[in-house]
């Protein structure tokens, strides 16, 4: 999605239910889902993290919070690495901490079901 102003960016990124990255672009201003931003090892830790909510609880929106280290034992970060990536995720607005447990944001799960919907349309 392009905009020809900033400031018609920024409204589009606010009513948007999923995140967005506004991004310069020849005709303006363009609108980039978050996901098309994070590195590799942040999608994993994204989709290892729904993947383990949605087989527990049967859907992404009920708060299930893992311990950092859960990044680390399902591979994607390396020891003593789980936090600064969960930290990362939660700068991002993806991941929020309770009681140094993490879960996913509203905002991750519209991103993860945005993709989700894309994968199967393709």
């Amino acid at each position: 999605m392009i905009a020809t102003t900033l400031t018609q960016a920024a409204q589009l990124k606010a009513a948007s239910t999923v995140p967005m990255v506004i991004q310069n672009h020849p005709q303006g201003w363009e609108l980039v889902s978050r996901y098309n931003t994070l590195t590799a090892q942040q999608k994993a830790a994204l989709w290892a993290l729904a993947s383990m909510v949605k087989a527990q609880r049967g859907t992404y929106r009920v708060h299930y919070a893992v311990a950092p280290i859960f990044f680390e034992q399902c591979g994607v970060a390396v020891k003593g690495g789980g936090l600064a990536l969960a930290r990362q995720l939660e700068q991002l607005s993806l991941l929020k901490c309770y009681v140094g447990k993490f879960c996913l944001t509203l905002a991750a799960v519209n991103l993860i079901e945005s993709e989700t919907t894309e994968i199967a349309e393709h």
